[in-house]
């Protein structure tokens, strides 16, 4: 079945409730874009799966704002795979060593 996420604008996405964004599958997290990942709330975040952060695209994670990357928690975190982490950007890795 095909994902909804691409056809999702920055209102609806700004408007989806930790209901909403738990409920999504691996299939839906990997759709999300640069662009589209950026409109999440640090708030929004911390619902997203473990599995749901490992489908997050390299690209898309690295779009990510550092207070958003922040945001996860310490599961989500550990669930980045090693292409994720490769991916971050050097201002992104500084900040979250900082992040206490």
């Amino acid at each position: 079945m095909a994902t909804f996420v691409p056809y999702l604008s920055s209102t609806q996405i700004a408007a989806l409730t930790s209901a909403s964004i738990s409920s999504f599958s691996t299939e839906d997290w990997a759709a999300f874009s640069s662009t589209q990942i950026a409109y999440l709330t640090t708030s929004q975040i911390q619902y997203i799966s473990t599995a749901g952060v490992r489908a997050i695209t390299t690209a898309a994670l690295a779009a990510m704002e550092s207070a958003d990357l922040q945001a996860l928690s310490t599961a989500q975190m550990q669930a980045l795979t090693t292409a994720q982490v490769a991916g971050l950007t050097t201002a992104q890795v500084q900040n979250l060593e900082t992040a206490d």
